[in-house]
C-alpha cells in the first residue's frame, strides 16, 4: 500500500487553478478545486484572449489539451488594428495563419478555454459555490490548514494554493500587499450577430482586436466566436465611478448607460460611437487594478499563490492569463517531482520556495510591459505613441 495522497486545495477555478489541477491529475496527484461561482457561466467570463507559445500554449501542451485547443482556436484572430478618434486607421497587422495552426498567438474565447480545462478534470474535482471566507493556519510543523467557507463547510488541506484572483482570500496569509486602482475602468459591451446586424462595425473591427484611442479613453472592440463582438469602453475615472455613476445608469436602463458613456467620447467620429449606440442591453464594469511591480513575499509553509492572486497586472499586455497558466503548470510539475522523490507533505511544502522564486522572476517583465502599455495607450499623444511601439516591435522582430 502506497503513501496516503496529500490533500491539495486549489482556491479558484480560473485558468491557473484548473491547469494546475489537470497536470497534477495526469501524474497521479489529486487536487480539490473550490470555486465561488455557482456554476460555469454564473458571471461574465470576458472576451477573447491570445495564448502564447512560451506560456499559455506550453501549459496546455503539458496538460495534454493542445488538440482540444486547436479545435476551438481562431488563428485569424491575431489581427491588430489601431485607429485614432477620427476613425483613421494608423496601424493594421494581420499575420498569416492557417486553421488549426498554434505556432503564433491564436485567439480563443475565455469561456471556451475554461470549458476545455473543466472537461479534462475528473468528476468531483471542482466544488462549485464554495466561497472561501478564511483559513485557519495549521502552522509550520506539518499540521493541516482548515478552509472555512461561507456556507459553514470546512475542509482540511495539507497545501493551499491561492488561485482566486485579484481579491484573493489566500493572499493575506502570505503577504500584506493589496491591489491599487489604476485610474481606469472598462465597461464591457457586447454586440451579438454583429456582421449581420451591423456589417460596417464588423468591418471596422477586422478579425481580431481593434484599438480606438485618445487621451484617457478608448474603445477596444474585439472579435469573438459566433459573430459576437466585445467592446471595452475604457475611461479614466475615479475608483467609485463604477459603483456610483455607472451603477445608477444601469438601474435606469440601457439608454442611460449609453448616454453616460457617450459623454466620455464627445467629439469622436460618429461611426466609432455606433459601437456604443448599438450594443446589447448587457453591461459590466471592470475596475482595473494592479499589484506592485516586483511583488514578492517570504515563503509560508503550506501556502502559495498563482496568477492574479500572486502578481495581478493590468490587461494591456495580453500576458495575464498566459503567465497564470504557466504558473499553474510549473507549480504542478514542481509538486509532482517532489512527490516522486519523497512522497510526503513536507516534501511538497519544501518545493514551494523554489517555485515562487522562479515565478517572481517570470512575472516581473510582463508586469512592467503592462504598466508601460497603459501609458502609451492613453497619454496625451495617443494613439501615436502606441502605434510607434508596435512599429518598433515589428522592426526588431520582423518575422513574428
Amino acid at each position: 500500500m502506497g503513501p496516503q495522497l496529500p490533500r491539495i486545495a486549489i482556491i479558484g477555478g480560473g485558468p491557473a487553478g484548473l491547469v494546475c489541477a489537470r497536470v497534477l491529475q495526469m501524474h497521479g496527484l489529486r487536487a480539490s478545486v473550490y470555486e465561488a461561482d455557482e456554476a460555469t457561466n454564473t458571471r461574465p467570463q470576458g472576451g477573447s484572449l491570445d495564448l502564447h507559445a512560451e506560456s499559455g500554449l506550453l501549459a496546455l501542451t503539458a496538460a495534454g489539451l493542445i488538440q482540444q485547443f486547436r479545435e476551438k482556436a481562431r488563428p485569424e484572430g491575431q489581427q491588430v488594428r489601431i485607429l485614432d478618434k477620427d476613425g483613421h486607421v494608423l496601424f493594421d497587422l494581420k499575420p498569416q495563419a492557417e486553421a488549426g495552426d498554434v505556432s503564433e498567438r491564436p485567439e480563443i474565447d475565455r469561456s471556451e478555454l475554461r470549458s476545455i480545462l473543466l472537461d479534462s478534470l475528473d468528476p468531483g474535482t471542482v466544488h462549485w459555490n464554495r466561497k472561501l471566507v478564511s483559513v485557519a493556519d495549521g502552522g509550520d510543523h506539518g499540521a493541516p490548514h482548515t478552509l472555512i467557507f461561507q456556507d459553514g463547510v470546512t475542509e482540511d488541506a495539507d497545501l493551499v494554493i491561492g488561485a482566486d484572483g485579484a481579491w484573493s482570500k489566500v493572499r493575506p496569509l502570505v503577504t500584506p500587499a493589496t491591489p491599487a486602482y489604476s485610474g481606469f475602468t472598462m465597461v464591457d459591451l457586447t454586440i451579438r450577430n454583429a456582421d449581420e446586424r451591423y456589417p460596417k462595425l464588423g468591418e471596422l473591427v477586422g478579425d481580431g482586436l481593434c484599438f480606438m484611442l485618445a487621451q484617457d479613453r478608448g474603445l477596444l472592440p474585439q472579435r469573438n466566436s459566433g459573430g459576437l463582438i466585445h467592446v471595452y469602453a475604457t475611461v479614466r475615472v475615479e475608483e467609485g465611478w463604477a459603483k456610483e455613476d455607472f451603477a445608477a445608469a444601469v438601474r435606469s436602463g440601457g439608454g442611460s448607460v449609453r448616454e453616460l458613456l457617450l459623454r466620455y467620447f464627445e467629439g469622436w467620429n460618429p461611426e466609432l460611437l455606433e459601437f456604443i449606440r448599438n450594443c446589447d442591453d448587457a453591461f459590466y464594469a471592470w475596475r482595473i487594478y494592479s499589484l506592485p511591480i516586483g511583488h514578492r513575499w517570504s515563503p509560508k509553509s503550506g501556502f502559495t499563490l498563482l496568477g492574479d492572486a500572486a502578481h495581478l497586472l493590468m490587461p494591456f499586455a495580453g500576458e495575464g492569463v498566459n503567465v497564470a497558466m504557466l504558473d499553474g503548470m510549473k507549480l504542478a510539475m514542481a509538486l509532482v517531482e517532489a512527490w516522486s522523490t519523497t512522497p510526503s507533505v513536507d516534501s511538497l511544502r519544501h518545493a514551494i520556495p523554489a517555485f515562487e522564486e522562479a515565478m517572481f522572476e517570470r512575472a516581473e517583465p510582463p508586469h512592467r510591459q503592462a504598466a508601460r502599455n497603459v501609458k502609451l495607450m492613453f497619454d496625451d499623444e495617443s494613439p501615436h505613441t502606441f502605434v510607434n511601439m508596435f512599429k518598433g516591435l515589428l522592426e526588431s522582430h520582423p518575422h513574428e
